[in-house]
Parts: C-alpha cells; structure tokens; sequence
C-alpha cells in the first residue's frame, strides 16, 4: 500500500515538474510597432450603473421559455428518438442519421399547418410567474428553424399562417409585463430555411449579395420587433457561430448603434 502510495506521489510530481517547464516565462514580448485603426470598439460605456444596468443584474430568478414548432414533435417523431441526430429537442429540424425520417425537413417544414396551441393562455403564464418570484422572462421570438412567433411582414413564415393565426409574441409580452415581470426577447439570427442564409463567409459578389439580403431581413424583424412590441426590455441573440456572421462586423456595429 506504501509503495502504491509513493508511486502516485511520484507520478504526481513528475507531472507538477513537467508542467511547471512548460509554464516557465520564456521572457518580455516584442512590442507591436504596427498601428492598427479600431473600427468597431465597443459602444456601451464600462461598468454601467444606469437604472436598466442595474435591474438586469439585481433580477435573480427568471424564465427562458424555448416554444416553436418542434413542441409538436417534441424529440422524436412516429415513435423514433432524434436524441442521436438532434443537439438538442428545439433543434430537431437539423435531424441528421441513419434514423432521420424520409423527407424529413419537408415534413418539419410544414409543421406549422398543425401549430394551435388552444389552450395556451398568457396571462396564466404570466401569474404562475409571478407568484413563483420570476423578475424577468426570455421568449423564443423565431429559433434557428425561421418560424416566427408574430405575424412578420417580411416572411411568410410566421403565427398568422397557422391555425392558431393570434400574434402570441404579443399576448406574451403584455401578460407579463402587466404582471411586472421584464421581457426579453430571444431572437436567433441564423436561419435554416432561409435560401439566402449561409454559414461560411460570402466570398464572391453573388455570395456577398445573397448575404446582404439576409442581412436586410434580420434588420427589419428586429426594428419591427422593437416597433410592435417597446415594452421589451432587450434581445437575447442566438447562432452567431457561423463564419458569415462573425465577419459581419459592419453590419452588427452599425445595427447596434440603429437600436438604442
């Protein structure tokens, strides 16, 4: 038992030492000598302490309530899981695998023919909230699939086309925000269905041209957005992996600074 003991001590020491070698200062770094012009700095000031600042920090408990199409199939569809070929229930139109059902995106695509929640009830929502203690609420407004949960006028891919046809963004954020309760709006700007999205970085002028349309679309749902809807407190972004929206610096910065 000792012997086991002084060789994992051993062990342990050998990898100490090793790591300490491959941690050591290998001396001062040569300083730039290139200027460089910083074009997109930030543009909220450091260390808020205006009051939304500090409300958003102070909130405590809340809600983040991920609602779209896929509540229809939930994780699975006709009895089989998408566990193995979905990252996760709201993603399941990104089915992917040996078990993904034939014609698979299409089928998704359509789901919105059978979306009519008709017991779904905000102000319901909104009290259970309130008793509960929540402070503040994030809303799927649209996810990576496009449908959008209020009737956009720029897609047709939207809540008035479904059975349901009521704008549910709406009823949401009136409830809660009678209750007192802040509302954020989740909004995912990537966007599956769309035949000008992509991911990687538009290169070529046709590229660039069919990305600056997507980038047009995104701009208009979200000013119409904060149009339809100034009780909301803010957005909470979703999808900027992708190489085309992290070299989307112009557009990003000069958005932020259109949406105060």
């Amino acid at each position: 038992m000792n012997r086991l003991l002084r060789k994992s001590l051993l062990a342990t020491a050998l990898l100490v030492a090793t790591a300490t070698v491959h941690a050591q200062w290998t001396g001062p770094k040569a300083k730039s000598t290139e200027l460089k012009e910083i074009k997109y700095g930030p543009l909220s000031p450091p260390n808020r302490d205006d009051e939304a600042m500090v409300a958003f920090r102070n909130y405590g408990l809340g809600q983040f309530i991920h609602w779209g199409l896929y509540a229809i199939p939930g994780n699975e569809w006709e009895g089989v899981s998408a566990r193995g070929g979905a990252a996760a229930s709201e993603w399941i139109r990104a089915w992917r695998g040996p078990d993904t059902p034939k014609d698979w995106v299409k089928t998704y695509d359509n789901l919105y023919k059978q979306f009519n929640p008709k017991d779904f009830d905000a102000k319901r929502w909104a009290k259970q909230a309130k008793e509960m203690g929540a402070k503040y609420l994030i809303f799927t407004t649209k996810h990576h699939d496009g449908f959008a949960m209020w009737p956009t006028q720029y897609s047709d891919y939207n809540i008035s086309k479904s059975p349901y046809k009521k704008d549910i963004v709406k009823e949401v954020v009136d409830a809660y925000t009678a209750e007192g309760i802040d509302v954020y709006l989740y909004f995912s700007v990537m966007e599956w269905n769309n035949p000008d999205y992509m991911g990687k970085e538009p290169k070529t002028a046709a590229e660039k041209k069919k990305f600056d349309r997507f980038l047009n679309y995104t701009r208009n749902q979200l000013l119409e957005l904060m149009t339809h809807y100034p009780q909301m407190k803010g957005f909470w972004f979703d999808g900027t992996w992708d190489q085309s929206w992290i070299k989307s610096y112009d557009f990003t910065y000069k958005l932020e600074q259109e949406t105060p």
